[in-house]
C-alpha cells in the first residue's frame, strides 16, 4: 500500500486552547501545522510544503518553482488574463497558473507516492518586495492536487509524539470512521 507520513511543527504564532472534557481532563487544541516534503518539475531537491486543506489550491513560491521553471505548462486563464492576485497568510502575491509533475513524500524521500499532474499557483517576481513579503513555502491545496482522489488519515494516538498520526494513502481505508480528502 502507498502511503506517507506527514508531520506536525508549531506554528510561527503559536496558540493553545485548552478545555476541559465532561469526565474533567485538561486536553489542548493547537494550531500546529502540517507537512509533507514535495518533489516537483522532475527537480532532485525537496522540498518541505504545508499541507492546508482549507487552501484550494497547491502554490508555488517564486523562488521554489524557479529551479524547475523548465518543466512547467503554462495555462492561462478563461478570461484570457495569464495571471492574478492572491492572499495566503496575510501576504498578497500575484501569480500564474501551470500544470506540473508532483510526487509527495513524508519527512524522508522513501517513500513517496506516485507523480501526479497538478495545477498550480506559482507566485511572480516582485522587484518591490522584500523577501519577508514574498512566499516562502510551497503550499499543497485540495483541487486538482497531489491529494485528490487520496485519503487522509487522521491516527487518534495524540499522545505518542514518536508514532505518525496522519496519512496520505492512494488506497481506501478500511476504517470507515477515517477522515478522507472527499469529506473535507
Amino acid at each position: 500500500m502507498a502511503r506517507i507520513c506527514l508531520w506536525t511543527e508549531p506554528d510561527t504564532n503559536p496558540v493553545s486552547m485548552p478545555f476541559r472534557t465532561p469526565d474533567g481532563a485538561v486536553e489542548s487544541l493547537t494550531n500546529d501545522r502540517l507537512y509533507c516534503t514535495v518533489f516537483a518539475g522532475g527537480d532532485p531537491a525537496d522540498q518541505r510544503a504545508i499541507v492546508d486543506t482549507g487552501a484550494p489550491s497547491t502554490i508555488f513560491p517564486y523562488r521554489v518553482w524557479r529551479r524547475f521553471a523548465g518543466q512547467i505548462e503554462w495555462l492561462n486563464f478563461a478570461s484570457g488574463a495569464s495571471m492574478r492576485r492572491g492572499t495566503i497568510a496575510g501576504k498578497e502575491y500575484h501569480f500564474r497558473l501551470g500544470r506540473v509533475s508532483v510526487r509527495l513524500a513524508g519527512r524522508t524521500e522513501e517513500p513517496t507516492l506516485a507523480p501526479v499532474l497538478v495545477v498550480a499557483q506559482f507566485e511572480q517576481f516582485d522587484p518591490s518586495k522584500t523577501d519577508n513579503e514574498r512566499l516562502t513555502e510551497p503550499v499543497v491545496g485540495l483541487q486538482f492536487g497531489p491529494l485528490e482522489g487520496r485519503y487522509l488519515i487522521v491516527s487518534p494516538q495524540r499522545t505518542h509524539p514518536d508514532r505518525c498520526e496522519v496519512w496520505v494513502t492512494d488506497e481506501r481505508p478500511v476504517d470507515p470512521l477515517v477522515l478522507t480528502s472527499s469529506m473535507l
